[in-house]
């Protein structure tokens, strides 16, 4: 047998190397970026659950999925599941061996597992993926159109100023014309591109080469988060990004009966800004000191009043789950209000620059004209 568990019988030497170096490549690929996106793992959880609901076991359930999927990373990691399962481990550990699935989703079929409740618990886990993906999906195309637009509006400018002046250029030189200040500023920004385009292509590439530095530092992602909380427009949608995202993970997981202190632990899993989870940390600690979520929550600007009162009123009643799950739709529909105005708002905005920038190019065109034709009088 090869390292790899694969039969070497039969072979000489040198096909037996090449075997186990094509076992170990096989071994690099399918460890490398083996993270399944969000769409094929809402997928997985609704035809488990579906599967385990109509009482197939587990085994039959994953042979089913992987025939099933079209996913190759989705694919790969459940034949190893099935294999790890076939050996004695549980589900959730088999997934979590896999490094495939979110922590959060390997917790929660722990649970299930112990519970016995886990079609139940893997159709909820369906349901929240799904609405992470929605918003997800949202954001982007969002910000497709404003995208779009920035970039035709860039090659644009940069062909009007670095082809089309240049032609005129050499028309004006040939009249004793005085040019206006604004052809001449625009004369010397499409000679200065034209003649620097390395050290231009340079510095964008300097550029480049510092923000990826100063991404691995603690202090610039948290000043950087810290500014996508509070920039003008945009920082209130991120805020009830966040708390959507805070309200949805704390429901589902509390009403699998995961404890709130573990829940949290969990929900820093999910949470990408740096500013949100020094907060969480810190309202954790609290809890643990015996203060409530809404007490804890409370002093932060992080989160919009409505989720902070409709948690205290959920603490109260004792239906804090539920609580947290209409919330985290409300704000849901809260996003898509604010980022459909957002787009409203930018697509005219963008058109008007664009306009303004394309016609002091034309003037500039424009204007010599007039010099050059009293010139000819």
């Amino acid at each position: 047998m090869s390292d790899f568990g694969y039969p070497t019988q039969g072979f000489n030497e040198k096909e037996k190397l090449a075997i186990k170096a094509k076992n170990k490549y096989s071994l690099k690929v399918s460890i490398r970026s083996k993270k399944i996106a969000i769409k094929h793992i809402t997928l997985f959880c609704r035809q488990f659950s579906t599967m385990l609901g109509a009482g197939l076991i587990i085994i039959n359930s994953l042979d089913t999925l992987k025939r099933q999927t079209e996913n190759k990373k989705l694919k790969i990691a459940i034949e190893n599941i099935i294999e790890d399962i076939q050996k004695g481990k549980p589900l959730s550990e088999a997934m979590r061996d896999t490094h495939s699935f979110p922590i959060m989703l390997i917790s929660m079929v722990e649970v299930g597992e112990v519970s016995g409740q886990l079609d139940v618990i893997l159709e909820r886990l369906s349901n929240y993926y799904e609405k992470e993906n929605k918003l997800i999906k949202k954001i982007r195309s969002s910000l497709m159109y404003p995208m779009f637009i920035a970039v035709i509006s860039f090659i644009s400018i940069a062909f009007l100023i670095t082809k089309v002046l240049p032609v005129y250029k050499d028309m004006f030189s040939q009249f004793d014309a005085e040019l206006p200040w604004i052809t001449v500023m625009l004369l010397s920004l499409s000679d200065g591109i034209k003649n620097n385009l390395l050290i231009i292509g340079g510095v964008i590439l300097a550029s480049i080469f510092i923000l990826k530095r100063l991404s691995k530092s603690a202090k610039f992602n948290f000043f950087i988060d810290n500014l996508k909380l509070n920039i003008i427009i945009l920082g209130k949608v991120n805020k009830k990004v966040l708390a959507a995202r805070f309200a949805r993970t704390l429901s589902i997981m509390l009403s699998s009966g995961i404890p709130l202190i573990k829940s949290m632990d969990l929900i820093e899993n999910t949470i990408k800004n740096t500013v949100a989870l020094e907060a969480i940390r810190e309202w954790k600690q609290r809890i643990k000191n015996g203060d409530s979520l809404n007490i804890a929550i409370s002093e932060s600007n992080i989160f919009p009043p409505m989720l902070i009162h409709m948690i205290g009123i959920g603490e109260e009643t004792g239906n804090l789950d539920n609580m947290l799950s209409k919330a985290s739709d409300y704000l849901d529909d809260e996003i898509d209000i604010e980022l459909s105005t957002l787009v409203t708002l930018i697509e005219p905005i963008t058109i008007v620059i664009l306009t303004v920038i394309v016609g002091i190019v034309v003037v500039s065109i424009i204007l010599p004209m007039f010099s050059i034709y009293k010139y000819m009088l």
